[in-house]
């Protein structure tokens, strides 16, 4: 009897407990009894946001919360200090359902807890909106963003451990902060400081193992010092919208993968190479002349290099592999970039944006790059010479937007998505002699005019060897196009001349999408030049007109050839010699390009 009261006493204190046990996920806490205290006042309470509404907390009081796990979304509207007891041991947990900590007063201290699992994109650990606050001393972990600062001044985030969030640290039109002593390691964006986000201090961080470390976009004078970024697939980025999104205090004492890092401003004449600089964690020059850059080994960073509102420099015979973006210039001009391996990147191969005008791209192997291999966007007269563009997964050259008078010429264009893409205003523009091949698109001409295509080589591409796309007054000359899918296509695309080409073996010599789509204005185009120099070679004229014969015993067949109604080769050529004959060399070029990639390819694995 005695065994069975005392079981039974046993159970009523155990039952007991459990009714006394907070474990209300919806009022906030896993834990016993009245385990907030402000420490000001002497009071108790059972969640943080009832000790902070609580009308006896004032501003500047100290609100204690104790071991345990608080499921809370709280609102700080007042200026206190909330300190958890341990941050291994004191966890405010969001359960995926939005942001842990909106701080809405200004002086505000969080220290000493774990925040976890904030909802997703767009909720934060913290998110603060206010100004003069201190982040210090927690562990935040499995949130969105760690520490969002929007619109947010003049505070201080330190000591923290930022694990394992899609942002570490997140500023946003928020200056003057100090960013210090924390170590940020596995999130997508270590430390990000974006949009008019000026004058903040980043210091003493440890930067690790994130897929970017640092990333400074279109803000003024930042100031880093100390900063270890390693074994990040990206180390650090600089970029931005105008002058002063470029103007930083980065010095040596930042290393990228334990190399320093040079953020050159204002220089002149100056030779960076392994003998001068012979271990560069980062390089950017900005607002500088004459530079030379020549055989080092750029990785692993936002921007392989990064070269803003800098002239007359020479980029030669480097490695610019495994970068976000292999080289950027913005608002450059007069560069020679010559001679480089620019490969593997998970951007673009080159980037010329913004008024980078008058710079030679000649003589680089720009390979397997993610998106383009060159891209241009509002740069013009420039010149892409004698350079292999090859299996880059978007274009092989990529001319956007106002980016006219450019050269492309002597270049080796093969296995990319879109050999040459042009699109809107890439006025003006010359295609010539280049070997466009095995491309699953050759050349795309969209919404520009005045391009002139002529003596290149476009063959084996897998849909459409030129497609003309809302363009008129483009001149198609003396092509070999041969072997694609698709010669040329046209969509909309009026007033342009065609002449002079080689259309040999392809599927449909010439497609025209009004023809299967009614809705779709028709194209019409000018076949011919005047005779006797006439109009193109089509490999399928004799099987389509067997008796034509010679015009007045010129090279110019008696029989127009007729693509539709309103678009005839009035002067079909007749060849000197054999389509085989004429394909036959095209082939082997193109046979010993893929060659020499596979070789290199090989050698590199």
């Amino acid at each position: 009897m005695n065994i069975k009261l005392i079981y039974f006493l046993n159970l009523l204190i155990m039952l007991s407990s459990l009714a006394y046990a907070r474990i209300n996920h919806a009022t906030g806490l896993t834990s016993y009894g009245n385990s907030v205290h402000n420490i000001s006042t002497g009071l108790d309470y059972v969640t943080i946001q009832e000790a902070i509404n609580a009308i006896e907390t004032l501003d500047g009081h100290t609100i204690l919360v104790e071991k345990g796990t608080y499921y809370e979304h709280i609102v700080v509207n007042k200026s206190l200090s909330l300190v958890g007891a341990n941050p291994h041991e004191t966890i405010i947990d969001g359960g995926h359902g939005g942001n842990l900590m909106n701080i809405t007063a200004n002086n505000v201290k969080i220290s000493g807890f774990t925040l976890r699992n904030s909802g997703d994109d767009p909720c934060h650990a913290v998110y603060s909106l206010s100004s003069n606050n201190e982040i210090s001393c927690n562990i935040l972990t499995n949130n969105s963003d760690a520490v969002k600062l929007f619109e947010s001044f003049n505070n201080t985030i330190s000591g923290n451990n930022i694990t394992n969030n899609k942002n570490g640290i997140s500023l946003s039109h928020s200056s003057n902060n100090n960013v210090t002593g924390n170590n940020v390691e596995d999130n997508e964006y270590g430390i990000k400081i974006t949009w008019s986000s000026d004058d903040n201090n980043v210091t003493r961080n440890k930067v690790e193992d994130n897929e970017y470390g640092i990333y400074i976009y279109a803000c003024s004078n930042s100031f880093l010092q100390h900063n270890l970024l390693n074994n990040n697939q990206y180390g650090l980025g600089v970029d931005g919208v105008k002058f002063d999104h470029f103007l930083h205090e980065i010095d040596e004492s930042n290393l990228v993968n334990h190399k320093p890092v040079y953020y050159l401003k204002n220089k002149h004449k100056l030779a960076i190479n392994s003998s001068s600089y012979p271990q560069i964690g980062f390089l950017a020059l900005i607002n500088s002349t004459s530079i030379s850059i020549e055989g080092i080994n750029l990785t692993k960073n936002k921007q392989g290099l990064t070269i803003a509102y800098t002239n007359d420099t020479k980029i030669q015979n480097n490695i610019i592999a495994n970068n976000d973006l292999g080289m950027h210039l913005y608002n450059s001009s007069n560069n020679t970039i010559s001679g480089n391996n620019i490969t593997n990147n998970g951007n673009d191969g080159i980037w010329l944006r913004s008024f980078s005008n008058y710079n030679r791209i000649t003589k680089n192997n720009i390979t397997s790059n993610y998106y383009d291999g060159i891209f241009l966007s509002r740069s013009s007269n420039n010149i892409i010479s004698g350079n292999n563009i090859i299996a880059n997964k978007d274009d092989g050259v990529r001319l956007y937007t106002s980016s006219g008078h450019n050269s492309i010429s002597e270049n080796n264009i093969v296995n990319n998505e879109k050999g040459i893409y042009l699109s809107p205003s890439s006025d003006h523009s010359i295609i010539s002699r280049n070997n466009i091949t095995n491309n699953k698109n050759g050349i795309t001409i969209s919404w520009s005019s005045e391009i002139n295509v002529t003596r290149n080589t476009i063959m084996n591409n897998n849909d459409y060897g030129i497609f003309i796309h809302a363009s008129s007054n483009n001149s198609i000359t003396r092509n070999n196009i041969t072997n694609n899918n698709m010669g040329i296509r046209f969509q909309e695309s009026s007033n342009n001349n065609i002449y002079g080409n080689n259309f040999i073996t392809n599927t449909r010599n010439v497609y025209d999408d009004s023809w299967d789509s009614p809705s779709t204005l028709a194209s019409i185009n000018t076949w011919n030049d005047d005779y006797p120099r006439g109009g193109n070679y089509w490999s399928d004229y004799e099987e389509k007109y067997p008796n034509a014969t010679k015009l007045n015993n010129s090279d110019i067949w008696d029989t127009p050839y007729i693509i539709d109604e309103n678009n005839i080769d009035h002067y079909p050529i007749i060849p000197e010699f054999s389509s085989i004959t004429l394909v036959l060399p095209l082939m082997i070029a193109t046979l010993v390009v893929i060659i020499l990639v596979a070789g290199k390819e090989t050698s590199r694995s």
